[in-house]
């Protein structure tokens, strides 16, 4: 056997002793990677239960028992739901889960937060919608969201007014138009649920705005009606004496003082300030938002209508005025947006009011839980939305 032949044979035995080797090596290395794996796994799994729960018995979670009368038993849910609070600002941080049961619900709260007794807080429950969303906007940000309207509003009504008094409105379109209102008008008259609401928001305002409205207008009102009345008993006892007898009134005065009052300015700003609170209301907004939605719908539906708005918005005599309503609109719309789902003066979004949208876009019901302190910057809060308190700690 030649040098060569012996030195080949060693090295592939060599070889093939350092492979069986390495493969010892790499069947071992594995097998101690993924018993460390399944207890890296197995110590988060027991975390999170800890974070929770306690720790097999030897720690309490914080929690309490607060009353709910809105979901039904979920306690399948052992994920439950997250529970936030919110700061001076409004923007909100999670501070703990809330899980469903029949009539109450349990809030365990994070052992690492430096939160206040919360069995001395309230709780708010409730589902998450337009009218939750509403009531969470903070007062700096619904002045904001008031005077967008408002601006959208005066553009609305200065386009309008645009349109319908211009020739071409007035003799190719106004008589369908009108034509159609009146049905629509109709049907709705017509519809129980839709005077229910109407009468409803009526009533909110006659109860609480009508004479708040009132005791605001008097100054600049008192004297424009006293001028109308010396107008109707004079210049001569005759006109008196047909007012006792039941004769013939003169009212001309009265009716001219609509006209006076609308160019008063100081009269038109306590007329949509007070409008603006009395719109502001969260009943007035639910109901307005649910009776707009059905007055679209039923105007929606009616094929010559859709016709008649599109030969009116496409006529070249309506389009600038058509286009500047357009950027008056897409301004208020994203201003607003940004007033109703951020926080702070940079108006950065809030994950809460973003999980919500989200739900609602997806066609889920969320689950709103919000924890608030026993104080009295939360008070308004806590009145909008039915905070309640703790029933006991557990």
């Amino acid at each position: 056997m030649t040098v060569s032949k012996i030195s080949s044979n060693m090295t592939k035995i060599f070889g093939n002793a350092l492979q069986r080797m390495g493969n010892i090596l790499v069947k071992r290395e594995n097998k101690i990677a993924m018993v460390a794996t399944g207890l890296i796994l197995l110590a988060c799994v027991v975390m999170g239960i800890f974070s929770i729960n306690g720790f097999l018995g030897l720690t309490r979670p914080n929690a309490s028992m607060f009353p709910q009368n809105i979901f039904h038993d979920n306690s399948n849910n052992l994920r439950g739901h997250p529970v936030y609070q919110l700061d001076r600002q409004g923007r909100s941080k999670a501070i703990g889960r809330i899980y469903l049961f029949e009539q109450r619900a349990r809030v365990v709260f994070y052992d690492d937060l430096s939160l206040p007794n919360p069995a001395h807080g309230r709780m708010i429950v409730a589902t998450g919608s337009l009218a939750s969303l509403w009531s969470l906007v903070p007062d700096k940000n619904r002045s904001h969201i008031n005077k967008d309207i408002q601006t959208l509003g005066e553009a609305v009504v200065d386009t309008m007014t645009k349109v319908t008094t211009h020739p071409k409105f007035s003799s190719t379109y106004q008589p369908e138009m009108l034509r159609l209102l009146s049905e629509v008008l109709n049907e709705l008259n017509q519809d129980v649920a839709v005077s229910q609401k109407f009468d409803a928001t009526s009533k909110v305002f006659v109860d609480e705005y009508a004479e708040r409205l009132s005791l605001a207008t008097s100054d600049i009102l008192a004297p424009h009606v006293a001028e109308a009345l010396m107008e109707v008993v004079t210049p001569s006892w005759e006109g008196f004496s047909r007012l006792i007898t039941g004769g013939q009134l003169n009212i001309v005065p009265f009716e001219t003082i609509s006209t006076k009052l609308l160019a008063n300015d100081d009269f038109k700003k306590i007329v949509s300030s007070e409008l603006l609170k009395f719109a502001s209301d969260n009943r007035v907004l639910t109901a307005g938002t649910e009776l707009g939605g059905i007055v679209a719908e039923k105007i929606l539906d009616k094929a010559e209508f859709k016709i008649l708005a599109k030969n009116i918005f496409y006529d070249p005599a309506f389009r600038g005025s058509f286009r500047e309503l357009e950027l008056v609109a897409g301004q208020s719309a994203n201003g607003i947006f940004k007033k109703i789902t951020g926080r702070g003066d940079d108006l950065i979004p809030d994950p809460l009011v973003m999980r919500v949208l989200r739900s609602m876009a997806l066609g889920r019901v969320h689950v709103l839980a919000i924890w608030l302190p026993n104080d009295e910057a939360n008070n308004s809060l806590a009145e909008r939305m039915g905070a309640v308190s703790a029933m006991e700690s557990l």
